[in-house]
């Protein structure tokens, strides 16, 4: 494979070959192809046996001929963009050839990365403040891999955010994922400042809901709150290394999380409630995918637009202060005719906005906001390119149909150079102790219920979430979880009952990647289980989730591909293939998924049996653990 990759020999030329040989066994064996039972078989066989050859021989050359296409791409949109001359072009084409045959990878020139950092800020479709790209200070830090000089790093770019008393737009890119990796270097948190969330005695919560799970992780790390506790405390930074197995938490010295204390300049009520937030809105959840390469560790700031602030403020999950800063400023919350929560959004606007200019912090109002991505989408359109846009994130919280951008025509669509949002990834690693090579190892427990597996195939870690969710809703049938890369097409049958194997069904969770593709890191496996021959899968119990959005073109398409692969290898289906839209309750439709799942298998009479005693159930602890499933998280970006 190697051999072949160096030598530049295209994977689509295999399929000439198998022709080839196809027509030189007819005729150099006469019971091929002959029409017999016998003939047949032999046909069947020759054919397997070159399809997994290939397979064996073009992985190589797939994962570079991949990489290559992007890379070429990249760097051709860079010469465009930047003006290169074309002999400069040609140079780095062959540079970037070179080291994808030898090395397996590239890196990206300081200039790359940089102009593809700004393009990548463009390109996304979530945000408002687009108009200033061109400006992102990008700061190269691919050569610090150690977690402490990583935090320092981290500092500096919080200094330098607001160095000049102004807030500027920076980015901190540290090194990529490397081949061969699940996972590169990433944060814990979802930005660098956030305030910890609290659970009372009475289990009502105090400070940022959307911290809660964060802040309980953190404890359990070792991080002491300080005493007494307040709505506002800040929570450390944790940095993981999941190749040298190392996680290390920071604390944010005060100088490096500047906040700004919300007051009023007409209700002196409203300074009272010691209402705060950070000023600058630095992001450390976004995975940079730049060329082919991935890049998951990458801080980035803009500035806030206050309506950001005033719903971090009022709305349940978060701060929950709407009927607090209501009565602060002599509203009655139970008079609905009142109009009061508008009111009090309204009112609120104006103290984030007075508050952060009377401390001369960097902030953007909705409407000035709006009129700068109306100019931005004017620009773009001049340059020939296409905005894409969400609207439900650009337009903003306030104002409605009275600013224009409420009318514009918007398209949401995906290209890169793009940042892909992380999962939390101890969202996904709490769901499971289990290490992922003992997933298939046999029960040893005596439990007389039925055995599953589940397997995922995730871009962002969201299809990983659901199959754990599924493992704990399925309870207590015994369920093992793992990624499609980690299981052979070939093994499937001989793992169900129907092969002799301890799995009644294998059930898939699998998200959609690019242009209707498999997730990269399960495009192996999608394109192993095509490859099986007809009655490899002979009556093996299967069911497809599907999960995308209906804003791509090629809804759910990689779920699509493989409910037919697997009918086609002879699976025999639990349920018809379903699909979870995420932008129209994803989540719902996963779970009435897996409730027909379990219906399929009495879930609910065993639940039953085991309430009543008649059956105990097989005991599964599952702690939390930093070094569980190292290897099988994805890169999460988005």
């Amino acid at each position: 494979g190697k051999i072949h990759d160096r030598a530049k020999i295209p994977v689509v030329v295999y399929n000439a070959v198998g022709d080839t040989l196809d027509v030189t066994l007819r005729e150099l064996i006469p019971e091929y192809g002959n029409g017999t039972a016998e003939g047949e078989k032999l046909v069947s066989l020759w054919s397997a046996l070159f399809n997994r050859c290939v397979l064996v021989m073009t992985r190589i050359s797939f994962v570079s001929e991949r990489l290559l296409r992007k890379a070429h791409e990249w760097v051709d949109q860079v010469a465009h963009e930047l003006k290169w001359d074309p002999v400069r072009l040609a140079k780095r084409r062959l540079e970037i050839s070179d080291d994808v045959r030898t090395r397996g990878t590239y890196s990206h020139t300081e200039e790359e990365l940089a102009h593809g950092a700004r393009v990548a800020w463009r390109n996304s479709a979530k945000c408002i403040g687009r108009i200033a790209w061109n400006t992102l200070m990008v700061r190269d830090r691919r050569h610090v891999k150690n977690l402490d000089a990583m935090f320092a790093e981290c500092l500096e770019h919080q200094r330098l955010a607001t160095a000049d008393g102004s807030l500027k737009a920076v980015m901190t890119v540290f090194s990529p994922r490397q081949p061969g990796t699940r996972m590169g270097t990433r944060f814990w948190n979802l930005q660098l400042v956030r305030f910890a969330c609290y659970e009372n005695d009475d289990g009502t919560l105090m400070g940022d809901g959307a911290n809660k799970t964060y802040t309980d992780e953190c404890i359990a790390f070792g991080w002491k709150p300080p005493v007494p506790r307040t709505e506002f405390d800040v929570l450390p930074i944790v940095i993981e290394d999941p190749i040298a197995g190392i996680t290390k938490m920071f604390e944010l010295p005060k100088e490096y999380h500047k906040v700004t204390m919300i007051t009023h300049p007409k209700f002196p009520e409203f300074g009272k409630l010691g209402l705060r937030w950070c000023v600058v809105p630095t992001v450390t959840s976004f995975t940079l995918r730049l060329g082919g390469l991935e890049y998951p560790c990458n801080p980035f700031n803009g500035w806030f637009q206050e309506t950001e602030i005033t719903r971090d403020l009022l709305e349940p999950g978060r701060m929950d202060k709407m009927e607090a800063i209501a009565r602060a400023i002599g509203l009655d919350p139970t008079d609905e005719e009142d109009f009061w929560r508008e009111r009090v959004a309204i009112e609120t606007n104006k103290a984030v906005m007075h508050s952060f200019r009377k401390d001369g912090h960097s902030i953007v109002d909705h409407m000035t906001a709006q009129s700068q991505f109306l100019a931005h989408d004017a620009r773009e359109k001049r340059e020939g390119r296409e905005c894409p846009a969400q609207w439900s994130w650009v337009v903003p919280a306030f104002g409605g149909s009275t600013m224009p951008i409420w009318h514009h025509e918007m398209r949401d669509f995906y290209i890169e150079p793009q940042y892909d949002y992380q999962s939390e990834i101890y969202n996904v690693r709490k769901e499971s102790q289990v290490k992922e090579e003992e997933l298939l190892a046999s029960d040893e427990k005596g439990n007389a219920f039925e055995k599953l597996l589940i397997a995922y195939a995730s871009v962002t870690g969201t299809a990983e979430s659901y199959a754990y969710k599924a493992k704990k809703m399925l309870r207590p049938l015994q369920v093992d979880v793992i990624s499609c890369e980690s299981l052979k097409p070939t093994e499937i049958w001989s793992e169900c009952v129907e092969g002799g194997g301890q799995y009644s069904a294998v059930l898939f969770i699998t998200s959609t990647f690019g242009e209707g593709s498999a997730p990269p890191s399960a495009e192996d496996f999608f394109h192993k289980v095509k490859s099986l021959p007809v009655s490899a899968l002979s009556g093996a119990h299967f069911s497809v989730m599907a999960i995308g959005s209906t804003v791509y073109p090629d809804y759910c398409q990689a779920g699509v591909d493989l409910d037919k692969a697997l009918n086609m290898a002879g699976g025999k289906q639990l349920i018809p293939l379903c699909k979870g839209d995420e932008v129209n309750k994803q989540e719902d439709a996963v779970f009435s998924w897996i409730s027909k799942i379990g219906s399929l298998f009495d879930l609910e009479q065993k639940k039953a049996l085991i309430a009543s005693g008649d059956v105990t159930e097989a005991e599964e602890t599952e702690p939390f653990a930093v070094e569980t499933l190292l290897h099988s998280d994805e890169r999460v970006v988005a």
